[in-house]
């Protein structure tokens, strides 16, 4: 592979597969492929969780797989990075089968319950994954969710996050939406809220 390592192409350094439009697509496709496969698998068992569940031997398989693909993406041919990422989910399958014949399953989602000032349950879980493994029908939003609604929030009102700074430990108790004062003239007794 050595011979092979880098070309030039449009001033930078690029690996071999990387030189024809095709190949590149190819490749990619590849790539993308094992990351999906990836995240299925962290969404299963949990982030990073997985190669924690099966023997040592194995678990240094893996690593050492996913040391071949990095080296073929980086520096090796269209077949090297086809092959190295078949062997990628080859191993990534292998750990699945591997974790639950011990006897491992996927982590529960851990949910948090809150009652709302409408009296009705509110479910909460850590993470987007949490969500998926809460049991069906459910209504559960996760904190990342919740993390997308407060920057939503604060592109329309900085001030947000600077009141939760300026008064450490405080928490929210309600929130009163502003209407914004409709402009008929210049004058302020014009101004009509």
């Amino acid at each position: 592979m050595a011979s092979k390592r880098n070309q030039w192409m449009g001033g930078q350094v690029s690996a071999v597969w990387q030189t024809t439009e095709d190949q590149y697509a190819v490749g990619t496709g590849a790539l993308l492929e094992l990351a999906k496969l990836q995240g299925q698998m962290a969404d299963k068992w949990g982030a990073n969780r997985l190669p924690l569940l099966v023997p040592a031997e194995l678990r240094e398989k893996f690593l050492a797989q996913g040391l071949k693909v990095h080296r073929a993406e980086w520096y090796g041919t269209l077949d090297d990075v086809l092959l190295q990422c078949r062997r990628m989910t080859n191993a990534w399958l292998a750990l699945d089968r591997a974790a639950t014949a011990a006897g491992h399953g996927p982590p529960d989602a851990a949910l948090w319950e809150v009652t709302r000032s409408d009296g009705r349950t509110m479910r909460l879980a850590r993470t987007d994954a949490d969500v998926r493994r809460a049991p069906a029908g459910d209504v559960v939003w996760s904190a990342e969710e919740l993390a997308r609604i407060v920057e939503m929030y604060e592109r329309d009102n900085a001030l947000f996050s600077e009141i939760k700074r300026q008064f450490a430990g405080s928490t929210v108790v309600s929130i009163t939406p502003t209407r914004t004062p409709e402009f008929v003239a210049d004058e302020p007794e014009a101004i009509r809220i």
